[in-house]
């Protein structure tokens, strides 16, 4: 896939037990919009027909799970604000962190085809963190301190939004994310190497696999 608009930030924080504080950042690429197809009717007759159709509003974090876990991921997207050629989009709290399961009855005209379409909207996110403690910032850095610590989560959202049409749609749409209201939270903070962060951030963070060993992220 195709990557959308730049990367935008948004931050969350996470407070492991006992004190430090980790501010996990999430920069965000937004990948072209799809449209799944759950069902199609043909209506041969010459009366409308109605239909049900069942369709699930829900966040998934696809990879990097126990990272997206930790910091509560799913969060963050409810703050997210997304364009398209149909509009703006915020997502809800069914979109992100309740999931939710609805019936729709949908009408078919007389001697007509109709397609059931649901909104799925993929992010990857490079996540990042900065270590709070002795009222000091610092951003959590490699072994070496050469680079940034970061690890990849990537998230599928089904959204409440469908559509019918008569027509079977092929192709994606581009999607932008609104980057208005974040700033980047890294600027003027050092670097601090992973052996030299407290023993509770460094074991929060071996709980989500990060050992300090920097991988370069994608572009």
């Amino acid at each position: 896939m195709s990557k959308g608009a730049d990367p935008v930030t948004q931050f969350l924080i996470s407070r492991p037990q006992g004190g430090d504080v980790l501010v996990g950042g999430v920069r965000l690429t937004v990948f072209p919009l799809q449209n799944n197809k759950l069902g199609s009717w043909d209506n041969n007759t010459d009366d409308t027909q109605e239909y049900t159709q069942e369709y699930t509003s829900e966040l998934k974090v696809t990879k990097g799970s126990e990272v997206g876990n930790a910091i509560n991921l799913p969060v963050a997207f409810q703050s997210v604000e997304i364009s398209a050629e149909y509009g703006q989009k915020t997502f809800s709290r069914a979109e992100t962190t309740d999931p939710k399961t609805e019936i729709t009855v949908v009408e078919v005209p007389p001697r007509s085809e109709l397609f059931f379409y649901q909104r799925e909207y993929v992010f990857r996110s490079d996540v990042f963190f900065i270590v709070d403690a002795g009222n000091e910032k610092w951003i959590v850095g490699s072994v070496t301190g050469n680079s940034i610590v970061h690890t990849e989560c990537e998230v599928v959202i089904n959204s409440a939004d469908y559509f019918t049409t008569r027509t079977e749609l092929t192709g994606e749409t581009e999607i932008n994310v609104d980057t208005t209201r974040v700033s980047d939270f890294t600027k003027g903070r050092e670097i601090l190497k992973f052996d030299d962060c407290t023993e509770r951030t460094k074991n929060v963070l071996r709980a989500m696999g990060i050992d300090g060993v920097v991988a370069e992220p994608r572009v």
